[in-house]
């Protein structure tokens, strides 16, 4: 329980906080391109941290052997579709790490990335992190452009701006 605690607090302060910071700050080219480097760096650390320490602290591998025990209907679904669908739900639904722990062949394995598991990685960190620099270049796009005009003179009113 403390190693997913530890990996959800790590993940919704980059995904929730740095991320839309940055983006909002550099834009999405040079603040996407910032990001996508972070998470690679991130990922890395955690797969080393991860197979070093040999534990299923996320429940990867037991839900890599026990493909139906999750509860979330949806990727109950996409963990028994093939590997195309599994890895592009996953890509955009976790993280670059977990996408590629479960696609890693074998369970309880610990040994680090082979070729395959390399492709699989650095797949899924360009597709998630191109989907979430979309997905927050659009948000921040909306509020700087048609939400802001428009609230700023009712909270201009009420804060004095």
């Amino acid at each position: 329980m403390i190693g997913f605690l530890g990996n959800k607090i790590i993940v919704d302060l980059f995904d929730k906080v740095l991320y839309p910071f940055v983006i909002w700050q550099k834009g999405p080219f040079v603040g996407g391109f910032i990001m996508i480097l972070a998470s690679l760096v991130i990922c890395l650390v955690t797969f080393k941290f991860y197979d070093w320490a040999k534990q299923d602290w996320l429940g990867i591998e037991t839900m890599k052997e026990v493909r139906d025990a999750t509860k979330n209907r949806f990727m109950a679904w996409a963990l028994r579709q093939n590997d195309p669908v599994l890895f592009l739900v996953l890509s955009i639904w976790t993280d670059p790490f977990i996408t590629t722990v479960v696609m890693r062949k074998g369970a309880w394995q610990f040994n680090g990335l082979s070729k395959r598991d390399w492709k699989i990685f650095f797949g899924s960190l360009v597709i998630g992190n191109l989907e979430w620099i979309l997905m927050l270049s659009g948000g921040i796009w909306i509020i700087e452009n048609k939400l802001w005009p428009w609230l700023k003179p009712i909270l201009g009113n009420w804060f004095g701006w």
